[in-house]
């Protein structure tokens, strides 16, 4: 799989979304479990006869129990990466200092529960429609029939960039460049409303990009996603004599969607662990403090060798619908 770097991106207004694409955002929405899309099912909205053909060939994969498993196991391995090789401290504790309201901490951690949830199930729903889009995808097999999986129906309150005061216009500054983004992604926005935390969050998120193994584990995120889409139930095709003759749409369009999903997939690599990290902050961290050392005369010796064990991956989402 090839990476490319994102070009300016258009989106579909919604005044401009016909019923058809309208119905499409709504059941893609509905089978993922979560709130309206922001920015990726808009942009695909600017090729309308695209949507409604992909949401038809992928559905029944992207129901089953095996892509809701398999986005579970994107979201472990992303974490416990972050969690073992990035020292988080306890951004719990700078809330605590800044005077957070017990409510704000709610609805902050909320947020990041939600991306946490939302991110690897859409690096896998793209990561499965590029490869239809070069051929069968998939294990020739029944998918198995959805599971009960985690439902978040509230959008989040995005923070535009016209009405942001100056630090947080900063911020997205120094994000689109630090990402060679020509947009700022809704998680960022959402994170603006609690200026504080974001300015926090951000300095931590800037020195875990400047880490030496960073680039090594966004490339194993994508690579996790794309290999997990060929173990999913299929096969899934997406050819584009289907897009032309079902979708009406050109050559020209079919290969801008085509660069447009491997730009997702190569974005939301890097969200997935960018929320890991903001997730592991509001848990505590991983930095432990060390215990006050006892006397020596009362320090009683150790009978038991440390265990080295790493906290584990999360388990699945702990909203269950």
């Amino acid at each position: 799989m090839r990476w490319r770097k994102a070009a300016k991106l258009k989106l579909l207004e919604d005044k401009d979304t016909d019923g058809t694409t309208r119905a499409v955002y709504r059941e893609m929405e509905e089978a993922l479990g979560i709130p309206p899309v922001a920015l990726f099912f808009p942009a695909l909205g600017v090729y309308p006869g695209f949507l409604p053909v992909m949401w038809k060939r992928v559905r029944p994969t992207v129901v089953s129990r095996e892509f809701f498993h398999a986005a579970e196991r994107v979201r472990a391995d992303a974490y416990t990466r972050v969690y073992n090789y990035f020292p988080v401290p306890d951004l719990g504790a700078v809330m605590t200092d800044l005077k957070f309201s017990p409510g704000a901490r709610e609805e902050l951690t909320d947020v990041v529960e939600m991306f946490h949830y939302r991110d690897p199930l859409l690096l896998l729903l793209f990561s499965l429609v590029a490869q239809a889009m070069e051929g069968p995808v998939g294990q020739a097999r029944k998918p198995s029939p959805e599971n009960l999986h985690a439902t978040y129906r509230t959008a989040p309150v995005l923070i535009d960039e016209a009405i942001a005061p100056a630090p947080i216009r900063k911020i997205y500054d120094e994000l689109r460049r630090t990402l060679q983004l020509p947009w700022v992604n809704t998680e960022y926005a959402a994170l603006a409303r609690w200026p504080d935390f974001l300015s926090t969050y951000w300095n931590l998120l800037t020195s875990m990009l400047q880490s030496p193994l960073y680039g090594e584990w966004e490339y194993t995120t994508r690579e996790v996603a794309w290999s997990l889409a060929h173990e999913l139930p299929g096969p899934v095709e997406l050819p584009p004599e289907q897009l032309r003759e079902e979708g009406s749409m050109s050559d020209s369009d079919i290969a801008s969607v085509a660069r447009l999903t491997l730009t997702f997939i190569g974005n939301l690599s890097g969200l997935v662990l960018h929320i890991s990290l903001a997730k592991i902050a509001l848990e505590g961290g991983n930095r432990r403090k060390a215990k006050p050392e006892q006397p020596a005369a009362t320090k009683p010796p150790s009978t038991k060798p440390p265990s080295g064990k790493p906290k584990p991956a999360p388990d699945k989402p702990e909203r269950v619908a």
